[in-house]
């Protein structure tokens, strides 16, 4: 897929006729997908574009795909989430993707608000530039848990190059994604960033 190959399946998938035009990047290595078609993956999942295309990538290299949307109490559309797994279970089938919901609230109230002095000391005076990360590490680790309980063994995330806006979006927020989940004997993969 080139750069500008997500927005195309995107806009393709929801039917729109414009496409915004997309600058091109250099690709990640790509994950070790070798004899991968029995197993299952886990994709963080918000219900948005590059997280959809992901999921839609990987099932065709996947048995399943288990679609795990991290709620947090702040503001976020389960709308979005629904039309998004209804859309992609009526191109791939139903049987292919499976969506949850994990409760994230506390674990995230804890580690953003409980550490407060210490977020203010490393972020500055305002705690909005650390939600980011706090809410990936939430979900990083809420995924470990979930690969546990159901015997998966991969993960993956749908950031993309085009969406440079955060840490956990740039490639180097990818590698420390990726060396996160191998401590716990999970494989990470981005398709987003590893096929160019």
């Amino acid at each position: 897929m080139r750069s500008d190959g997500v927005q195309r399946f995107y806009h393709d998938f929801r039917g729109h006729t414009s496409r915004p035009s997309c600058e091109p990047f250099a690709p990640r290595a790509k994950a070790d997908m070798t004899e991968t078609c029995d197993q299952n993956i886990v994709v963080l999942f918000s219900g948005g574009k590059d997280r959809t295309c992901a999921a839609w990538l990987l099932s065709q290299r996947f048995k399943s795909v288990h679609l795990l949307t991290m709620k947090t109490g702040t503001a976020q559309s389960v709308e979005k989430c629904e039309v998004s797994v209804q859309r992609l279970q009526k191109r791939c089938g139903k049987d292919k993707f499976v969506h949850r919901y994990v409760d994230g609230s506390e674990l995230f109230r804890k580690l953003h608000f409980g550490n407060a002095a210490e977020t203010r000391r490393l972020f500055g005076p305002t705690a909005e530039s650390a939600a980011c990360v706090t809410c990936h590490a939430v979900m990083h680790a809420l995924a470990i848990a979930d690969c546990k309980q159901n015997g998966i063994r991969w993960v993956a995330a749908g950031v993309s190059p085009q969406s440079r806006m955060s840490f956990g979006q740039s490639l180097r927020g990818v590698g420390a994604a990726e060396a996160f989940f191998a401590r716990y004997g999970v494989k990470f993969t981005a398709p987003l960033w590893e096929d160019p």
